[in-house]
């Protein structure tokens, strides 16, 4: 049988959300952090077994505002939401380190306007680069599952 994009992809988040759960430590229990930027985004989610995500946001780093985009595949969740968010990046050396794919783990629920706030993720990408996001959700989803999220610059 032939390996379909997204069904690679599935298999990996699987894995690495396994892994995540079962051997890490939180990102930010790992290393010490060192604030780098802040950012802002807003966006969909939509999910049916499998869930998808788009958003776009703002990055300041060092003064400098720079567009990106996040987008994302995972695993379990039903329903749809929008959802706004603020982070902190910490541990970038360079701007062009924000950028890279991330993973994370999710569980929560939307209902209309009393979506889950005040919610905290926290996802590490291959550079090193920890972020700490906190959400609010509108819509009606229940979420629990894995994600791969891939942030790349809005040029």
């Amino acid at each position: 049988m032939e390996e379909t994009p997204v069904r690679f992809f599935s298999l990996h988040v699987l894995a690495l959300a396994i892994f995540l759960g079962t051997f890490a430590l939180p990102a930010h229990a790992e290393e010490e952090l060192v604030k780098s930027g802040t950012f802002s985004l807003e966006g969909w989610r939509v999910s049916f077994i499998g869930s998808g995500s788009k958003s776009e946001g703002v990055l300041t780093y060092k003064g400098t505002k720079r567009k990106f985009i996040l987008s994302g595949l995972g695993i379990g969740g039903v329903g749809a939401s929008k959802f706004t968010a603020t982070g902190i990046a910490y541990n970038m050396k360079d701007i062009e380190d924000f950028a890279g794919t991330y993973a994370q783990l999710r569980s929560g629920v939307a209902v209309g306007d009393d979506g889950a706030e005040g919610k905290t993720l926290w996802m590490k990408n291959n550079e090193g680069v920890t972020l700490k996001m906190d959400w609010e959700t509108t819509g009606l989803q229940l979420n629990l599952g894995a994600d791969g999220l891939l942030i790349r610059w809005d040029e």
